[in-house]
């Protein structure tokens, strides 16, 4: 009843905080009080109860947590009386624990690097690397909201590789996809650390600019522009873009935004 009781506050309060890494670790310790519990009442046959709790540990903790609290759990039920009397219990009894553990540290491993390859798929371009626009949409809402609550300046550029088709025609797509790579490496080269960069669309990207003010932005496309021009070759000549930039206001969301960025990359070409 006690540890029933402790789950559900521990639940309760990961709903009410948000705050999911020390429920998990209050949950992992509870769960492994609970077997040394059970063995205490129900002797070594109680004790089976550290193979799922093993597993659980590791899913909801971190790795060298989960090995802490699992290895103390362990040690805590070899030294049980009815298996200390029988060496060949214990000792098969810590060895199965111990492989169950070590499966459960693999298949949480493995698990959370697909969990983080899929985030990866979900969130940026497969061909150029940078993000897409289901990510770009979120990072756009978050600076609309910190300019809202605090006042940090922000500011877009939106930028178009000139006569793009024209490679793709001449070149072949195979020439196109790498001006496309070669043009994101490039920009990542000359944009500050807090910028993020966002495949828009096709040949078109976007550099959302935390920080920069209105004064700063036109001199940064100018910069940007002319390096893009200097770095990226066709056998047909130098890559150019067209580019638009525009500042956040304070009485607009993200997706004005971005349409003030598009007319002024408009007026550009």
């Amino acid at each position: 009843f006690t540890l029933v009781l402790a789950i559900i506050a521990a639940c309760a309060w990961a709903w009410r905080t948000g705050e999911t890494r020390m429920v998990g670790i209050v949950m992992s310790v509870v769960y492994s009080c609970g077997v040394i519990a059970s063995s205490e009442m129900l002797g070594i046959v109680g004790a089976i109860w550290i193979y799922p709790v093993a597993v659980a540990n590791f899913f909801l903790v971190g790795r060298r947590i989960a090995w802490l609290i699992t290895l103390v759990a362990i040690a805590v039920l070899a030294t049980h009386p009815e298996g200390a009397e029988r060496l060949e219990l214990t000792s098969s009894f810590v060895a199965t624990a111990l492989l169950v553990s070590f499966l459960s540290f693999i298949l949480a491993n493995r698990t959370e690097a697909q969990r983080v390859q899929l985030e990866q798929l979900a969130s940026h371009d497969p061909l150029t690397g940078v993000l897409n626009r289901r990510a770009m949409a979120e990072e756009l809402a978050r600076a609309v909201e910190l300019r809202r609550r605090g006042g940090l300046d922000s500011s877009l550029v939106l930028l178009d590789i000139d006569h793009f088709k024209r490679i793709n025609d001449w070149h072949g797509h195979a020439a196109g996809d790498k001006v496309l790579i070669d043009f994101c490496e490039v920009m990542r080269r000359n944009v500050r650390a807090a910028d993020v960069i966002f495949r828009f669309g096709g040949e078109e990207f976007l550099i959302l600019l935390p920080g920069m003010t209105d004064q700063a932005l036109k001199p940064f496309i100018e910069k940007l522009r002319a390096q893009v021009a200097a770095e990226l070759q066709t056998p047909s000549g130098p890559i150019t873009v067209c580019a638009g930039g525009a500042s956040l206001r304070p009485d607009h969301g993200w997706e004005e935004w971005i349409k003030r960025a598009d007319t002024a990359l408009y007026r550009a070409k």
